[in-house]
């Protein structure tokens, strides 16, 4: 009877967990922003199984990020940088490799 019940549980809680409302920063999210380099475009993808994409485009410019994202609670967020593009910078004078970025702490209300 221990492992009916206990089987009866687990299938409720699974089937609650899957018919749970995704985290509210999901989705695609656009902005502009005026930086440094002259404006920009940004897109960052966040995905439910912890993944994000982020891409800023210029007139000059296209960089893009990869990772992993993660609630921190009371409105903190953590997006930890995987991989990035362009990974060197190329002028005049040869090419710099660029260090992977630190990430990203942000505080999101809604």
């Amino acid at each position: 009877m221990r492992n009916l019940v206990l089987t009866v549980v687990l299938f409720l809680s699974s089937v609650l967990f899957a018919h749970a409302q995704p985290h509210p920063l999901v989705g695609v999210w656009h902005s502009s922003t005026v930086g440094q380099f002259g404006p920009a475009q940004v897109e960052v993808v966040i995905q439910a199984n912890g993944t994000y994409s982020e891409q800023w485009r210029g007139q000059n410019f296209l960089n893009s990020y990869t990772g992993r994202w993660r609630d921190m609670g009371k409105g903190i967020v953590r997006f930890d940088i995987n991989d990035w593009e362009p990974k060197q910078w190329c002028g005049p004078l040869g090419c710099t490799p660029i260090l992977k970025p630190p990430g990203t702490t942000a505080r999101i209300e809604f």
